[in-house]
């Protein structure tokens, strides 16, 4: 679209009508990268303040730690910043294999907080899902129903939704099968399935 057409803030405007796109919201799962602003604040939280100040950190080629910003703070700091070589990881073979399992301890999950009046899409994976009528491409269908409003925040990761009346699943959700409804265009609903006494989804 650049090629034809430009103006101020094209880039910003773009990626968040792309963020808003409501089928994306059904069918898509959330990527999220750490900012500067927030590895700062883990560092000072989970390592300065538990062990002080680190005489050494060894670290791969990552753009937010080269940074000048970083590289003055461990100057100040006097800590010594070593950097593994280019495709070499074995340079620094303990912490990979610490990073290996970190990673698959953390694999999609991550920190999530909603306030009452947000709306969210729910996602129903953990119930087993069954058609009482069979339907083609069952693969294709939203993974996400909704969006619903939050009335109640019950506890810290858990969250009351306005769920339309012929919903019979009960209404208390874990903020991991929440996501926030970005925008705030009116789109076609889509409704949760009836919970059956076997705990089944009629779809």
């Amino acid at each position: 679209m650049s090629g034809e057409l430009h103006w101020k803030g094209m880039k910003k405007d773009v990626n968040k009508y792309v963020e808003q796109c409501d089928i994306c919201q059904h069918n898509k799962t959330e990527a999220t990268r750490p900012t500067a602003k927030q590895v700062a604040k883990v560092f000072i939280d989970k390592v300065v303040q538990k062990h002080g100040n680190p005489k050494s950190i060894i670290t791969d080629r990552d753009k937010i730690i080269l940074s000048n910003f970083w590289k003055e703070l461990f100057a100040n700091m006097g800590t010594i910043l070593k950097r593994t070589t280019t495709f070499h990881p074995q340079t620094d073979g303990q912490t990979e294999r610490v990073n290996r399992t970190k990673k698959m301890a953390d694999l999609k999950r991550r920190e999530l907080r909603f306030k009452v009046g947000d709306k969210v899409y729910l996602k129903l994976r953990p119930y087993r899902q069954c058609s009482l009528a069979t339907k083609r491409c069952g693969k294709l269908a939203p993974k996400f129903y909704g969006p619903y409003k939050i009335i109640e925040e019950v506890g810290e990761v858990t969250n009351r939704l306005q769920l339309p009346p012929e919903a019979i699943i009960h209404n208390v959700f874990h903020v991991s099968q929440l996501k926030l409804k970005l925008g705030k265009q009116h789109q076609v609903q889509h409704e949760a399935p009836i919970l059956t006494g076997e705990f089944e989804l009629q779809l």
